[in-house]
């Protein structure tokens, strides 16, 4: 099994191009997807922390080029890690907007978490799912059709809520204030960093005589 560590996903995020506003959403899933598993595994729960934190780093990947392409950012953001070998990560991806009906083994509650993690951040914010799905349904419901689906998702997301907190101390509501905040200011930094240096080795790149 091939987990990227934090900093392969850094770079595969300033490799994939995506947009800073796009980089910190899925920043802020990532916060609430690794207290989320942190929560569980001190719960006594069995939970990969490794794979749901890059998963919920990568889990819009090809988000940035789908604003024009498109193209289904689930699908083409699993494919593409599967085609770096990140199966397992590959397969999370693909659940993020909608999960499978029935799960296949292993990961699936790893798959689970950030499936809900990602439903609890708009843009950069933690809020609820009431509000998320407000959000939802404003942005794509355009026919009945689509917010038929929209509704149903939540609806789902909803029952996924009241399983994970069932075997939590704390309530959805409690999720923000719990979260430590300066790792998110740390983590923007880190990824900074990996970002100047991604850009200074294409401008050497770039200048070295073919």
């Amino acid at each position: 099994m091939k987990i990227p560590s934090k900093t392969d996903c850094y770079r595969i995020i300033c490799r994939s191009g995506m947009l800073d506003n796009i980089f910190i959403h899925s920043l802020q899933v990532s916060r609430v997807a690794r207290f989320l598993a942190d929560a569980m595994i001190r719960s006594e729960m069995v939970i990969n922390r490794d794979i749901v934190e890059a998963a919920a780093l990568l889990h819009d990947i090809t988000k940035t080029k789908s604003l024009s392409t498109g193209e289904a950012h689930d699908l083409t953001g699993a494919c593409l890690l599967d085609s770096m070998g990140y199966g397992e990560i590959a397969n999370i991806v693909r659940q993020h907007v909608r999960l499978d009906i029935k799960p296949s083994p292993p990961f699936v509650m790893e798959g689970k978490i950030v499936h809900y993690a990602d439903k609890r951040v708009l843009h950069d914010r933690v809020v609820t799912l009431k509000e998320r799905h407000r959000d939802i349904l404003a942005r794509y419901g355009t026919d009945p059709y689509r917010r038929t689906c929209i509704n149903e998702n939540f609806s789902a997301t909803k029952i996924l809520e009241q399983l994970i907190f069932n075997t939590l101390p704390f309530t959805p509501v409690d999720i923000e204030g719990l979260m430590p905040s300066a790792d998110f200011d740390t983590e923007q930094r880190i990824f900074e960093s990996i970002k100047t240096g991604h850009r200074s080795r294409e401008e050497r790149e770039a200048i070295l005589p073919t």
